[in-house]
């Protein structure tokens, strides 16, 4: 015979199977008494109302019928003595009205209490009974509201309201009289209808009450591509908008839509400029009520604004590779930011003991190296903040012993982590270029042809991060190097001028280059040139990435416009005025197509593409245009 060896030992812990089986059951009984408590609790919070409908004489009256005035509307008929029973009423207030044809109603207002009974009798009198009111409608602001609504009638009446927003003062009466209908607030997006019905013997009316809600401005937009005309969206459609500019250094005529009950709105403001944010007053209507509503137009698309400090140069700055994040630092500052694109706003300051003057991401090992004021260069972690290394630049062989060029003052790296430097020196003018290898501990040493020109102050890497481009300060001269083939090729200018920039682009070998009197798009793989503009001096720009616009530029000139340029086909697609400073920023374009990031007037600028964007079309309210000699 075989024993359970938990029946022979009664202290041997039940299985884990047996274990939660039992607390399961135990589960299973507490959700059932806590069901059925609560159930109790619903069945028993009732009570009972009862009585009996008699006539003037005493004699009971059949076929009455007694309404209450709960949700439901819930109604019965006196039976042939008499009699009515309201069985299984919840507690609370209630008004009731006892009506019959060719009779004068009555109304009554009794409590329901738990278990109890309430015996409610009622006395009709012969008549025919008449019910008025002024208006069958009535529309509300979207505030807390009280209207009077007038009655008149010969006999008793009651008020049944189809919703938990509205109350009246008194749910019954008789005969002529005012109610007060409060509407509560409207706090939803939308309006909201109900019904408010009186009764009064067999006659009935019913009131309908729409509520408005608040009118809100939702947005605040430019037009796509952008020009003077703002557009404001409303929550629900406005009638009689008067807009109010508070922007006193430029007035200017606002001209603007006046359609009636319409949820969008647009005025033309000529004083915009880009990068600018002008602050307005709109008051408007709808059907009933008037509104004031302040705002601000913002001519960009989001901004971070920093101290008005004075800066001996521009801020430098950077778009990750994944267009998620820009780096960040004002000239000369002790402080690093790291900001999110989306939200453009900053993640995380990282205070440095140091001043910083350029940020470089270095695509090999995939940190962040800080040039200072000092021959020191200090390598960051973006992933933490933390410093992981200091580069101190010393004299080379080859250096000027008396000014040796050990500053740094530009640097750019090749995904092969091979870089090249421009450094100058502490009280000369002179300036050189040197590589610096991160495969071998930074090591940094002077190439074998250094001795190209002895002025070098820009430095860039072309779109697959294999060469780099350098430019010689105050002559044309540029040439590339592949560090790792260990070749060097000039790039000749095809247009005569005087060479200020290039900007390469970040997706194939076109060079934009930008020329003192001339600009224009070049490939030195294959020789190509595209048509040329003429902006006096120059400008700052970068390409758009969007697709199917791969050789359009977005231009800050130095006479504060931007410039959609089109160097395909020779068009200026739009242009429009900025904010000064924009040209001295450095504009970049993300290759996402999707942002363009610019520094000007102590702020910081995204701006997001569509703005631009004029799908090949010759914007019409372009007021310039560079494509002219």
């Amino acid at each position: 015979m075989f024993m359970n060896n938990s029946a022979l030992n009664p202290l041997k812990k039940p299985t884990s199977g047996f274990l939660k089986s039992a607390l399961t059951l135990v589960m299973l009984v507490f959700i059932c008494l806590q069901s059925c408590k609560k159930e109790k609790e619903k069945i028993t919070s009732t009570g009972l109302i009862t009585g009996t409908v008699l006539s003037k004489n005493g004699l009971p009256l059949s076929g009455v019928k007694i309404s209450l005035d709960n949700e439901q509307r819930t109604y019965v008929f006196s039976d042939g003595e008499g009699k009515y029973t309201f069985d299984r009423i919840p507690v609370g207030g209630y008004s009731i009205l006892a009506a019959k044809e060719k009779h004068l109603s009555e109304s009554k207002r009794t409590t329901v209490t738990q278990d109890g009974t309430t015996k409610l009798d009622f006395h009709l009198e012969v008549g025919e009974a008449t019910l008025e009111i002024e208006k069958d409608s009535y529309q509300l602001p979207y505030t807390k509201t009280s209207n009077l609504i007038k009655i008149k009638s010969n006999t008793a009446w009651m008020v049944t309201l189809s919703t938990d927003w509205l109350d009246v003062d008194n749910p019954i009466g008789l005969g002529d009289k005012g109610i007060y209908v409060v509407a509560e607030e409207n706090q939803a997006d939308t309006a909201r209808t109900a019904t408010l019905t009186l009764t009064a013997g067999m006659a009935v009316k019913v009131i309908t009450i729409i509520q408005y809600p608040k009118i809100k401005l939702l947005s605040v937009s430019m037009t796509h591509p952008i020009t003077d005309t703002v557009i404001l969206t409303f929550s629900a459609p406005v009638s009689e908008v008067q807009i109010t500019s508070k922007y006193d250094l430029c007035l200017s005529d606002l001209a603007y839509n006046r359609t009636p009950m319409s949820k969008e709105v647009r005025f033309k403001y000529s004083c915009g400029r880009l990068g600018q944010s002008y602050p307005f007053q709109a008051t408007f209507k709808d059907k009933i009520a008037s509104y004031t509503e302040n705002f601000n137009v913002d001519f960009f698309s989001k901004r971070i604004a920093y101290p008005a400090v004075w800066s001996e140069s521009t801020p430098t700055y950077f778009v990750s590779d994944d267009n998620k994040t820009v780096w960040f630092s004002i000239f000369d500052t002790q402080i690093v930011q790291k900001i999110d694109m989306e939200t453009f706003t900053v993640i995380k300051n990282y205070p440095v003991d140091f001043k910083v003057r350029k940020l470089v991401y270095n695509p090999y090992n995939k940190l962040i190296y800080l040039l200072t004021n000092t021959p020191d260069i200090y390598v960051m972690d973006p992933d933490d903040g933390s410093i992981v290394k200091q580069i101190k630049l010393e004299v080379l062989d080859g250096d000027n012993n008396t000014y040796p060029t050990i500053y740094p003052q530009a640097l750019a790296f090749t995904s092969s982590g091979i870089g090249a430097m421009v450094c100058g020196a502490r009280v000369s003018s002179a300036t050189s270029w040197k590589m610096i290898d991160s495969r071998k501990n930074d090591l940094v040493y002077y190439h074998k042809q250094k001795d190209k020109n002895y002025e070098y102050g820009k430095i860039e890497v072309n779109y697959d991060r294999t060469k780099l481009i350098i430019k010689a300060y105050f002559s044309n001269i540029t040439f590339s190097i592949d560090p790792v083939q260990d070749v060097i090729r000039d790039i000749t200018i095809p247009v005569n001028g005087s060479l200020g920039g290039v900007v390469p682009n970040k997706k194939n070998n076109n060079l934009y280059m930008i020329q003192t009197y001339e600009q224009y798009i070049h490939n030195p793989a294959n020789n190509y040139l595209s048509k040329i503009t003429y902006l006096a001096h120059g400008n700052a720009g970068d390409f758009s990435y969007r697709s199917g616009e791969e050789e359009i530029i977005y231009a800050f000139d130095t006479d504060n416009w931007l410039q959609i340029l089109d160097y395909k086909n020779g068009k200026t697609l739009l242009t429009f005025p900025t904010i000064n400073e924009l040209y001295y920023g450095k504009p970049i374009s993300t290759t996402n197509g999707r942002y363009l990031v610019n520094f000007g007037n102590f702020t910081l600028f995204r701006f997001d593409t569509e703005l631009f964007t004029v799908k090949g079309q010759i914007n019409k309210t372009a007021v310039k245009t560079a494509f002219v000699k």
